[in-house]
């Protein structure tokens, strides 16, 4: 019957171990079609905005044709010229202020976008909030009123040792079992390397698992030791194999969360570097921005493609024209496109504050279901409350200085300032 409790145990360890890689497996699958799709419908734009930019440049082409010909046709003849009606050149001039609007206000977006990608970056990458959290793990910490270390060898003594073994046994025991809890072997299959949390987390969870292997393995070899006792043990444990590995799983969804948002973040980021680069290399020209390709978007935004920077620029090419509107109509042109794709990236940058959002607060909301339920092992239920109440504010600011250096409002405004063709 012991030896059956010991293996039934070990086949349940076992087969939750691998449901839950098979669960990692289907998310890391969900995730590659999401970011697969997130490719796909920003490629697409171009084929809802090709209608759009051809009316644009037929009507370039169009006046510029006219004053060829009439070029051609003056041979001396000024006059002749006068043919170009003041309707074409308000067509040209319009054209060109709507280009020069567009260009200075998407470079003052992704200005912004670039901002807003770093804070997500720097909050995906530096939880400082959960440290808090993963201090409970270690055997030691009290924080909650008790300590794993000190529960199992009440545990070991109430119902293992107490009445049955003698002092010198036990007290070897006691060691033997101590220095397990404090010193755990981690399960290198369970140390999943598409996150660390678990690494934090699981070796509670493993020392509870050893000393349960530990103390059965006794009751095998010493024959003293009643059933009943063993039974009782092991329930006792389980309260606290229960609460550790709750506390396991919510860590270990937060941290798998954590890398699906940041290889989101990565391939937003892509899209928003590329897109930069064409802009600036449009802009500027691909000879007029020394090693352009190697460049990343924080050195694009900050020395390049920023308001100051792109205002300043187009103020320089009008003065070299004369403010001639035929060349600045066809020197300096925004793609209709554009707005298209800055409004995609705009909308994929959402999307990433509002999964992180909902990541902290899904997770906020597990521990503190997890710290509820642990006042039945507490001897201080007060110090839960105390906890609860610190991880509430810290989760309260995190939230707070995240929509501050996000600020989605800005970027929304910044977009709306694009004009629309």
């Amino acid at each position: 019957m012991k030896k059956t409790t010991l293996i039934l145990f070990f086949l349940l360890a076992s087969s939750s171990l691998v449901f839950a890689q098979r669960a990692d497996s289907l998310r890391i699958k969900i995730l590659s079609d999401s970011i697969n799709k997130l490719y796909e419908r920003y490629f697409k734009i171009e084929e809802s905005t090709d209608n759009v930019q051809k009316k644009v440049n037929n009507a370039l082409t169009s006046i510029e044709g006219k004053v060829k010909v009439l070029e051609n046709q003056a041979q001396g003849q000024a006059e002749k010229l006068s043919q170009i009606t003041d309707e074409d050149k308000r067509t040209v001039k319009t054209i060109y202020e709507k280009s020069r609007l567009s260009i200075v206000a998407t470079a003052n977006l992704m200005d912004a976008i670039n901002t807003s990608l770093n804070a997500l970056e720097f909050s995906v990458s530096s939880l400082d909030y959960s440290n808090s959290i993963f201090e409970l793990n270690n055997p030691t910490n009290n924080d909650l009123g008790f300590s794993l270390d000190k529960a199992v060898l009440k545990i070991m003594d109430e119902r293992i040792i107490k009445g049955k073994f003698g002092k010198r046994f036990g007290d070897r025991l006691r060691t033997v079992v101590s220095s397990i809890i404090n010193n755990p072997i981690v399960n290198p299959i369970i140390n999943n390397p598409i996150t660390k949390a678990i690494v934090s987390t699981v070796p509670a969870v493993n020392s509870l698992s050893s000393v349960f292997n530990v103390v059965n393995s006794l009751a095998v070899t010493e024959p003293d030791l009643p059933a009943d006792a063993l039974k009782n043990f092991n329930q006792d444990l389980q309260r606290y194999v229960a609460h550790y590995e709750a506390l396991a799983k919510a860590s270990r969804d937060l941290d798998f969360n954590l890398v699906n948002l940041k290889l989101k973040s990565e391939s937003v980021r892509k899209l928003a570097t590329n897109y930069v680069r064409q802009s600036v290399e449009d802009l500027y020209t691909r000879d007029g921005v020394k090693n352009l390709p190697n460049l990343d978007m924080n050195t694009l935004v900050k020395r390049f493609y920023n308001y100051a920077s792109v205002t300043e620029f187009i103020k320089g090419v009008e003065k070299e024209s004369n403010n001639n509107y035929n060349f600045l109509s066809k020197r300096l042109v925004y793609p209709i496109i554009g707005r298209s794709k800055v409004a995609f990236i705009n909308e994929e940058v959402e999307k990433l504050y509002n999964e992180y959002v909902t990541t902290l607060s899904n997770y906020h909301n597990n521990v503190i279901t997890i710290l509820n339920n642990a006042t039945k092992l507490s001897d201080d239920q007060n110090k839960i409350t105390a906890k609860i109440y610190d991880l509430d504010n810290r989760y309260k600011n995190l939230v707070q200085a995240y929509e501050k250096n996000v600020d989605l409002p800005n970027i929304k405004a910044l977009e709306d300032n694009i004009p629309r063709y």
